[in-house]
């Protein structure tokens, strides 16, 4: 049987049909760098109802130990501070009302945004989407490409960012296996067009009003 280890990176708190993020596959990850729905500066965090699996990744992250000079496997030093791990825990109980915001923050995003030539929104995901980013798709129907976009609204001090500039198979290790440009061309194509808006839950009213406004005196 082959183990199902799903990447939840960015959906924490995030669920679909009744069953949340990271409990889909035998392992479920989630990140917790500076940038993710709850973070604690750097490191993760894993779900499992596998006593196996759980202890395993125990010794993996813990240079291998079981105990205090007991090596049973090779391992590494992952062990997260203690400091890091409360900043986390003392975030759970505000994970629902940050996404909360990121889905609210959204909806008006998508109000403001709406009907705009050469711009793809995001489709309606439910109410379970947690909107870690949001995402539009800049198109050849827009009178502007998405790098001149870019530099418009971040010079309007608003920041955005591309997530990501380059589709997997372009990467070098991956072109190294033979993989070409070309290869992939609807993922090559929505990397010259992704680019994603902030939607985090400190905004504001007026700052989402701002973007939007922003976006569409550009393009609109």
């Amino acid at each position: 049987n082959v183990a199902i280890i799903e990447d939840a990176c960015q959906a924490v708190g995030a669920e679909r049909s009744g069953k949340k993020s990271g409990a889909w596959g035998d392992v479920g990850t989630f990140s917790l760098y500076a940038t993710k729905n709850i973070m604690v500066g750097e490191g993760g965090m894993m779900t499992t109802n596998s006593e196996a699996y759980a202890r395993s990744s125990r010794l993996f992250r813990n240079v291998g130990q079981s105990d205090r000079y007991v090596y049973e496997c090779l391992g590494y030093h992952y062990r997260m501070p203690e400091m890091s791990a409360a900043l986390g825990i003392s975030q759970l109980s505000k994970l629902d009302g940050f996404n909360t915001t990121r889905r609210n923050n959204a909806q008006k995003l998508i109000q403001g945004l709406t009907g705009i030539k050469g711009i793809i929104l995001p489709g309606d995901s439910g109410p379970d989407h947690v909107y870690h980013q949001f995402t539009v798709r800049v198109t050849a129907e827009c009178k502007h490409t998405r790098d001149e976009v870019v530099h418009f609204m971040q010079s309007k001090g608003i920041q955005v960012g591309i997530y990501y500039p380059k589709p997997l198979h372009l990467y070098p290790m991956f072109m190294e296996m033979g993989y070409k440009k070309g290869d992939f061309p609807v993922a090559e194509q929505a990397s010259q067009e992704v680019l994603s808006l902030p939607v985090h839950p400190l905004l504001t009213s007026c700052d989402i009003e701002l973007i939007s406004n922003t976006l569409r005196s550009y393009i609109g």
